[in-house]
């Protein structure tokens, strides 16, 4: 029985549970991400599929990273579900001479333009808005753009499912290596609803070499959640954009160039997004998508999170373990069930799931970032409360703190 397996590019952990000579006959899901937010998309992707072992994790990373994020998962892999790190920097091949997309983000020009205020812009607070929303550090990243490669990434691969790293997984999304894409590329949910989604707002129709070959009303789709089908891929041919005539910075315009007449609609249900901006999105909608996406500013784990959106975020309770020394499965899972009971009974619903992770004491500050991702459930021992409320452990994301002898 083939396995299906996740392939995450992030900034910060992993773990291998398997020999890598095996991944070639594996389907491949792809992410980008940080550390903590990494975990929560392989922890609500695992937590959904109905056969957990049969997905892998593939986690893309630099070298800056590598080590503590393979540290990590050797620690808190979830339960069933493998995992291999990979060191960005190991792709020799990926580099400007060969990735036009890569040349672009090198481009002294690019970065004067978008980057730098200039005398003329100052006098001016709006001056420059048009550019405002590219200054972002994350569209000079390297580890952005090798989505654009990814049959060379895994030349042997059929299908990779893409999850961004602000995604919630809600449903099972194994039948999307399923999907019959009708010989398409890229299958993606449409952005037909949402003028500003449309071709003519992300590329230059002035130039002829996109209003020859571009239709400006065509739909826009969404990046976030694509399945992409590597067997149908055709070569990526960059076009040339030192000069900006052609795109605006970012992931999803060249991704629109590339995809053009290669991508097939999938249906609404299986990515809603906008959770990240948009206040009125439809609530049903929501409650029944595979995949929701705080794309937008208004990220789920700030402060300026829309309030209504962030029980979505939320809803993976994590039952923290925190243990002097290991113990046995039969204790680990008593612990589990100390956690259940203490949760108040209004509290005891199915969309509270539980996940172990087995936290040691010298480990309590490496995971205190996490307890702003998620709902917890802390099982300690007597011995352990002062370390724990030392480091954070109280806050409006603690459920409930149950305590073993």
């Amino acid at each position: 029985m083939s396995k299906l397996s996740v392939l995450v590019f992030g900034r910060k952990d992993q773990r291998t549970t398997y020999p890598c000579s095996n991944l070639d006959a594996l389907s491949a899901y792809l992410g980008i991400s940080n550390l903590e937010l990494e975990e929560h998309i392989i922890l609500s992707s695992v937590l959904h599929a109905k056969e957990p072992e049969k997905h892998v994790f593939h986690i893309v990373t630099d070298k800056l990273n590598f080590a503590a994020m393979r540290m990590w998962f050797v620690v808190n892999a979830p339960a069933g579900a493998a995992m291999q790190v990979q060191n960005v920097d190991d792709f020799t091949w990926l580099n400007s001479s060969y990735c036009p997309v890569l040349r672009q983000l090198e481009s002294a020009r690019m970065i004067d333009y978008y980057f730098k205020v200039h005398a003329h812009q100052a006098s001016s607070l709006t001056a420059g808005s048009d550019n405002l929303k590219y200054r972002n550090p994350k569209y000079l990243l390297m580890l952005n753009h090798p989505r654009f490669y990814l049959p060379e990434v895994y030349p042997k691969l059929d299908k990779i499912l893409f999850l961004d790293d602000d995604i919630v997984v809600q449903k099972d999304l194994t039948p999307l290596w399923s999907v019959n894409m009708q010989g398409m590329v890229n299958g993606a949910v449409e952005t037909c609803k949402i003028n500003f989604h449309r071709f003519n707002k992300y590329l230059n129709f002035s130039n002829s070499r996109i209003s020859d070959n571009f239709d400006p009303n065509a739909c826009g789709w969404a990046f976030g959640m694509n399945i992409f089908d590597l067997q149908e891929w055709i070569s990526i041919v960059g076009k040339p954009n030192e000069e900006r005539t052609l795109w605006k910075l970012g992931t999803l315009p060249p991704g629109l160039i590339t995809f053009y007449n290669l991508t097939y609609p999938l249906d609404r249900s299986w990515h809603v997004f906008g959770l990240g901006y948009d206040p009125a999105l439809n609530q049903a909608e929501m409650e029944n998508a595979a995949v929701v996406h705080y794309n937008g500013n208004h990220k789920p784990w700030l402060d300026l999170a829309i309030a209504k959106y962030k029980s979505y975020w939320s809803s993976i309770v994590v039952v923290v373990v925190i243990l002097e020394k290991f113990q046995n499965i039969k204790e680990i899972m008593r612990m589990n069930e100390s956690c259940r009971s203490c949760v108040k009974p209004e509290k005891r619903t199915k969309s509270l799931p539980f996940l172990i992770s087995i936290i040691f004491p010298n480990n309590v500050r490496v995971f205190r970032p996490h307890f702003n991702l998620f709902t917890f459930c802390i099982v300690t021992t007597k011995q352990m409360d002062a370390e724990i409320k030392e480091n954070g452990r109280e806050g409006n994301n603690l459920l409930c703190h149950a305590r073993i002898k």
